[in-house]
C-alpha cells in the first residue's frame, strides 16, 4: 500500500511537471485563434481572395475554405510564452490592446500587435526572416472581416517580388 502511494505521488508530480511545459510551450494567440477558425468553419464562411503582383490582379472564389490552412501564415507567426522574455509588452490604457516588440535580432517576428476589444480580434504582424541568401518581410492584418498579407520576397543573384493577397470573408 505504501509502495502504490509514493507511486502515485511520484507520477503526479511527472504529470504535473509536463503539463506545466506545456503550458509555457502555448502561443499567445492561439486561443484566439483557434476561435476565429472554429467560428467561421461553423459559421460556414466563404472566402474572396484577392492577389496582386506586378500589377496583375486576381480574384478567386472559394466556396469550401480550410480555414487552418488559409490562416497558416498567422498560426506560424505567433509568439511563444517560451520567448515572450525577448518581447517587450505594451498594454494600451484600454486594457485590450497589445503590442510586443522584439528586443532582439533573432526574432522573425519584430512586432504583433493585437486588439481584443467587444470580442472583435484584430492582429497585426511584421516578420521577419533573413540570412545571407535571403530576405523576407512580411505584414499580416486580420480582422473580422477578412486578412491581408503584403509579402517582399529578395532571394540574391535570384529574384525579387512583391505580392499582397486580401481575402474578404464573405456568408
Amino acid at each position: 500500500m505504501g509502495k502504490l502511494l509514493v507511486l502515485l505521488l511520484i507520477s503526479s508530480i511527472v504529470i504535473g511537471c509536463l503539463t506545466t511545459d506545456k503550458i509555457d510551450d502555448r502561443r499567445v494567440l492561439s486561443g484566439h485563434y483557434d476561435s476565429i477558425i472554429q467560428q467561421l468553419t461553423v459559421d460556414d464562411i466563404k472566402l474572396t481572395k484577392y492577389i496582386v503582383k506586378n500589377k496583375k490582379r486576381d480574384t478567386i472564389y472559394i466556396d469550401s475554405v480550410n480555414w487552418k490552412q488559409e490562416l497558416s501564415l498567422f498560426l506560424e507567426s505567433d509568439i511563444s510564452k517560451k520567448k515572450i522574455n525577448q518581447y517587450k509588452i505594451t498594454v494600451f490604457e484600454d486594457s485590450c490592446t497589445f503590442l510586443f516588440q522584439t528586443t532582439t535580432d533573432k526574432q522573425p517576428v519584430k512586432k504583433l500587435k493585437y486588439s481584443i476589444c467587444n470580442n472583435d480580434l484584430i492582429v497585426n504582424i511584421d516578420v521577419e526572416k533573413r540570412s545571407k541568401i535571403y530576405d523576407y518581410v512580411y505584414y499580416l492584418e486580420l480582422t473580422s472581416s477578412g486578412y491581408l498579407i503584403e509579402v517582399k520576397q529578395k532571394v540574391k543573384m535570384a529574384y525579387k517580388s512583391k505580392y499582397i493577397i486580401e481575402g474578404k470573408f464573405r456568408k
